[in-house]
């Protein structure tokens, strides 16, 4: 998981060019066990974002093949309801 991260890294990267700023975004990791977000084990997702002032540019939720459906759509719930408006899934 951490080796997708490093490559979506590269990738944002790559695509904002070296010298432009990267937009703001958060890496948001679901596996069967846990919840982390940029790095960090998050155990209640709504306190994190509820936390935030302005939900970032966009949202990746990265998710285990073997995450049960209704987990994904309760972090996709959780960060709709943060008003974040561009979420992306990616399926590891």
């Amino acid at each position: 998981m951490k080796l997708l991260l490093l490559i979506f890294s590269a990738l944002l990267l790559n695509v904002c060019g070296a010298g432009e700023q990267m937009p703001q975004s958060i890496v948001i990791e679901v596996s069967d066990k846990d919840v982390i977000v940029d790095g960090d084990i998050v155990s209640d997702l709504s306190s994190f974002f509820s936390a935030k002032e302005n939900c970032p540019e966009s949202i990746v939720i990265m998710v285990d093949k073997n995450v049960e459906h209704k987990n994904v759509v309760a972090v996709m719930d959780v960060v709709k309801r943060a008003n974040c408006a561009k979420i992306s899934i990616a399926s590891i």
